[in-house]
């Protein structure tokens, strides 16, 4: 896909965004070219602004998984020792656990 706002802007005089233009392009060439995203006209900003909405909302959980990362050598635990850390897990980390979901 390529969507080029200097070109829509110098044959429209205003910024629209085209609903099969995916919102990561856009950013990207606006970014590209210094263009405020405050450009884009209203009647197209819901579209690009689900994208980043969207955006912020995939790295908020990404960001969670990574900071309830924690790494254990269960097999190096045995008996009761290993059984409390995999309920500890679950419980204390149940995105990360198959049981638990």
């Amino acid at each position: 896909e390529h969507f080029d706002p200097t070109a829509v802007v110098y044959a429209l005089g205003e910024l629209h965004v085209p609903l099969e233009v995916c919102g990561a392009v856009v950013k990207r060439e606006l970014d590209f070219w210094q263009i405020d995203e405050l450009e884009i006209k209203a009647c197209c900003w819901r579209h690009y602004r689900s994208y980043i909405e969207n955006q912020a909302i995939l790295d908020s959980f990404n960001n969670s998984l990574v900071r309830e990362n924690v790494h254990v050598d269960l097999d190096a635990l045995k008996g009761w020792k290993q059984l409390q850390w995999k309920v500890w897990l679950i419980l204390e980390y149940p995105r990360t656990s198959r049981l638990a979901m």
